[in-house]
């Protein structure tokens, strides 16, 4: 097999004119690091951005960072300065971010050379339960999608991690028919497999795993099974493989950490079981967090997070600045352009126009 960063000068050059035409879409970047939101008063904030620029990308999807409830502070009201902080990165990174909630926001995003950023509720669904009326006016304040679940049990069905796995409950196929109706992508990364194949049978609209894996390569709990990937393609949805390295290989592996190579067989390996247009990338990356404030996920979910920091992501796409490596290896892997492109973001901006309509 051909080393994955190995080209010819004639690919070389392939995978600039690819990154000219490609809309690049990194479906998993956190927020929840402390050290995001002070940083967008500075500079760090404007590098992030030119870095992912520079890698080709043209839209992140964020995973919606909450401010800290506290004993003076609901979780409500944290979500809202949540909100407060985003709408003040827009407002002072308006020439290089764009708050996006259409297809259509993103390809606007690529012709003025700015980053498109989507917003997504990830475990924030828990303190909605039965209002499913904040779902419309989340929707008006920028989100695009959220999970149903994440990791553990609550009202609309288990996680990943639970004992059982009993599929949506009633309230879980309510939530799933609304989000239809509203038009808001349904993320079920983190889901059990009972719960995200009810939802995907249940959806009228395709739905996507932001960030996980393939469970036959990788026994981690987030990861799906080839029953799953099966009923994703039915649904026309799409698995954005994650480089955490946690969701490629455990550490046993090969006693350090996955390569970059080893996802590209993941990709191959959906590729071949339901075909190319289910199957996506992500760097599952966050700025600036460190030993310290990725600890309590590690301890609290040792099972999903053996790795330390320093070897969370697999070598080669450890952060934002990468991209072009992703791009390389399918290209030697023998990938055609018109694959690479759909991988790259393509296939989630068909999922996007769908839900989000034009």
């Amino acid at each position: 097999m051909k080393e994955v960063l190995s080209l010819s000068e004639a690919q070389v050059e392939t995978v600039s004119l690819l990154h000219e035409r490609a809309i690049i879409v990194d479906s998993m970047v956190h927020s929840v690091s402390p050290n995001f939101f002070q940083s967008f008063q500075g500079a760090d904030l404007r590098d992030y951005f030119q870095r992912a620029k520079n890698a080709g990308v043209t839209a992140l999807n964020h995973m919606f960072a909450l401010a800290a409830p506290s004993e003076h502070r609901s979780e409500r009201d944290a979500h809202l300065k949540s909100f407060c902080n985003w709408y003040s990165i827009f407002e002072k990174h308006r020439d290089a971010a764009v708050l996006a909630t259409t297809a259509t926001d993103v390809e606007t995003a690529k012709t003025q050379g700015k980053i498109a950023i989507f917003l997504s509720l990830m475990s924030e669904m828990n303190t909605i339960g039965e209002d499913l009326f904040l779902l419309d006016i989340y929707k008006k304040l920028g989100i695009s999608s959220a999970k149903l679940v994440f990791n553990k049990k609550n009202s609309l069905g288990d996680g990943c991690i639970e004992r059982t796995d009993c599929g949506l409950s009633e309230l879980g196929v309510r939530t799933v028919e609304e989000m239809n109706r509203l038009g808001l992508v349904i993320d079920l990364s983190h889901s059990g497999a009972a719960t995200s194949i009810d939802a995907m049978k249940i959806s009228k609209h395709p739905v996507l795993f932001t960030h996980s894996g393939v469970r036959t390569k990788c026994d981690n709990p987030n990861n799906l099974n080839d029953e799953q990937i099966h009923a994703l393609a039915e649904n026309e949805g799409v698995l954005s493989l994650s480089a955490f390295s946690s969701f490629v290989a455990w550490p046993s592996y090969n006693g350090f950490r996955p390569t970059l190579e080893d996802l590209v067989d993941r990709v191959d390996y959906v590729k071949n079981l339901v075909g190319v247009d289910h199957v996506g990338v992500t760097s599952d990356s966050s700025e600036g967090v460190t030993r310290e404030s990725f600890g309590p996920s590690k301890q609290r979910y040792p099972h999903l997070y053996p790795y330390d920091v320093e070897n969370l992501h697999v070598n080669a796409f450890d952060n934002i600045s990468h991209w072009p490596n992703v791009t390389k290896s399918l290209l030697a892997r023998g990938y055609s352009d018109q694959e690479v492109l759909k991988i790259l973001g393509g296939n989630l901006v068909r999922v996007f126009r769908t839900v989000f309509g034009n």
